[in-house]
């Protein structure tokens, strides 16, 4: 029984991680596309929304091109900086990672 474990369980586990890095991917390709929606619907430069901000242009660029994803504060402040509906942009990125999952 112990032999089946030891030879099952790193397989199992790759399994496991291949699924977190498909939600992380997932949840990235959500972010950009929203993000990128919001700040050009809002007629916002990337300069723009990164000085109403306060962080670096390249880092909107990196959540707006799937390489970063913005952490809770980060969607947050793009709200603000945007002047959306509180929660608004939050929602629009699990709608679409839950709109792509089925």
């Amino acid at each position: 029984m112990s032999d089946y474990l030891i030879t099952s369980q790193p397989s199992q586990y790759a399994d496991g991680m291949s699924n977190i890095r498909n939600s992380r991917a997932d949840t990235r390709r959500a972010a950009s596309i929203e993000i990128s929606t919001a700040r050009k619907s809002a007629g916002v430069s990337q300069s723009g929304l990164s000085q109403k901000m306060g962080v670096s242009q390249p880092l909107i660029s990196s959540w707006e091109n799937a390489r970063t994803c913005p952490s809770i504060e980060d969607v947050i402040a793009i709200e603000k900086a945007l002047q959306l509906q509180q929660g608004s942009l939050a929602m629009s990125i699990v709608a679409r990672i839950y709109s792509d999952a089925s």
